[in-house]
């Protein structure tokens, strides 16, 4: 076959894996790109689709292979640099994506796409103030409207609410209700019209989790505030905790059958529509234990009843970065004067009362948490279910943190009894741990010294009375 003839088949070819890697067909794509550059090994399109294919599929090390190949014969073609960093920030290479995002945007400046994903890595890196800067410069070249913009301004709400920019950062975040990423994430499956946050006069309101347990338990913090007819959609896990703390409201857990609703509100949205700031924010106690049943008793124990958790939901996307190794735990656990009660329910610890086998749900973890003096956890539900109580609690967190506990203080608006212990650097939990030992012994003295002021410091209002028949 003559080198010519090699060329129109290996054109032949392109063009046909082309059409089924438009149609989807990932699979029929891979062997005709493969056989375009067995016949011309330099045809660089055909070794950046073939990336693309492979970054579709999950083949990220492939993929790598050739993009990296494709800017070897062609350094000049932005979009193999920008598609390079998004499997970098698959793989969560943070530097190597930023890296490829800003040679992106280095030979193409009105990079849109280039521009979001520099902003993602800056977030990452802890730089949410630069993050927000390259959003900006990504919306500018993008269009008024569509999923473009949608998803800049979604990805732009995390670093807006990281640094204290509230009423801009809630407002953002409700573009995700046209982001393609959030929606692939989240089933969203309620038809009737939006509220906007105006008096219901007479029509009745459906208020539904969205996301996470601790996201409905944070939130739920407006339901008093909302005046009219009201259903509530949470998760299963969490009907009875809400039906005890909201008695006037309809509670029905998800997938239920609840009364025909006018209008409804995402419970995330709730911020949004009460114009959510640092100043206004509801931090009464709004969660409470069950009064009618009260529930498990806590086994007994001497000295500082505490409760720990070291795990959150394991499938959530920072897991790895929030969760804590029981082995980073052995100079907290050895503080002399304290009594251990485990509230983890999915995983054992051979450290002090688990507690697992008491709990059902989470009226019965709020029964439990109500009869400690202190709850000590990693960033998942419980520092919020402990928080919406008024209990004191200690959240640990690593270097970048939820967007909702900031970047730097060790309080934070949304629990007056919660204090932010941070990492000093990513995965160093040496520290935190140590810091945590160390105000456990001087909560200690405090109470051996002066019991007054050491109580104080410990009471909480979410001991509320039942409410009359």
């Amino acid at each position: 076959m003559t080198h010519r003839s090699e060329q129109r088949k290996a054109h032949s070819w392109f063009r046909q894996a082309d059409e089924f890697h438009q149609a989807g067909k990932l699979e029929a794509a891979l062997p005709l790109y493969k056989k375009v550059l067995r016949a011309d090994p330099n045809h660089w399109q055909a070794m950046f689709r073939l990336g693309l294919v492979c970054w579709q599929i999950r083949d990220f090390d492939r993929a790598i292979r050739c993009l990296t190949g494709v800017i070897s014969r062609k350094p000049e073609f932005p979009h193999a640099h920008y598609n390079l960093g998004v499997v970098y920030e698959e793989q969560g290479r943070i530097m190597q994506a930023y890296a490829a995002y800003e040679q992106a945007i280095r030979l193409k400046p009105d990079f849109g796409d280039a521009w979001e994903g520099l902003g993602k890595m800056m977030h990452a890196l802890g730089n949410p103030g630069d993050a927000v800067l390259c959003y900006e410069k990504a919306l500018a070249v993008s269009p008024p409207h569509g999923t473009a913009t949608a998803e800049r301004r979604y990805n732009s709400s995390y670093s807006l609410m990281a640094l204290g920019r509230w009423k801009e950062g809630w407002e953002s975040y409700e573009s995700r209700f046209q982001s393609p990423v959030f929606l692939g994430n989240y089933v969203l499956d309620h038809h009737e019209p939006s509220w906007d946050g105006s008096p219901l006069e007479g029509r009745r309101l459906l208020v539904h989790a969205e996301q996470g347990f601790g996201d409905s338990m944070m939130m739920a913090r407006y339901l008093p505030m909302i005046e009219g007819d009201v259903v509530v959609e949470v998760q299963a896990p969490l009907v009875r905790l809400f039906q005890e703390s909201f008695s006037t409201l309809h509670i029905v857990a998800q997938g239920e059958e609840h009364p025909r609703c006018d209008c409804q509100v995402a419970m995330m949205s709730l911020a949004h529509r009460f114009g959510m700031t640092a100043e206004n924010v509801p931090t009464k106690p709004w969660l409470r234990r069950p009064w009618r049943f009260p529930g498990p008793e806590l086994p007994a124990g001497d000295g500082l009843k505490v409760g720990y958790v070291w795990s959150g939901n394991p499938a959530h996307r920072n897991q790895k970065r929030r969760s804590i190794d029981l082995e980073y735990w052995k100079p907290v656990f050895a503080v002399p004067g304290v009594t251990w009660y485990s509230l983890q329910i999915d995983e054992t610890s051979l450290q002090g009362h688990q507690l697992k086998p008491l709990i059902k749900d989470f009226a019965d973890t709020a029964a439990l948490i109500a009869q400690l003096d202190l709850v000590i956890c990693c960033d998942t539900a419980i520092a919020h279910l402990a928080g919406g109580m008024g209990k004191p609690v200690w959240v640990m967190l690593p270097t970048i943190p939820d967007y909702r506990w900031g970047m730097r203080s060790n309080e934070t608006c949304w629990y007056p009894t919660m204090q932010l212990v941070r990492q000093e650097a990513a995965g160093a939990w040496e520290g935190v741990m140590r810091e945590v030992a160390e105000g456990l012994q001087l909560l200690l003295q405090l109470r051996a010294e002066t019991p007054a002021s050491a109580d104080s410091y410990l009471a909480t209002d979410g001991e509320r009375q039942p409410e009359p028949a």
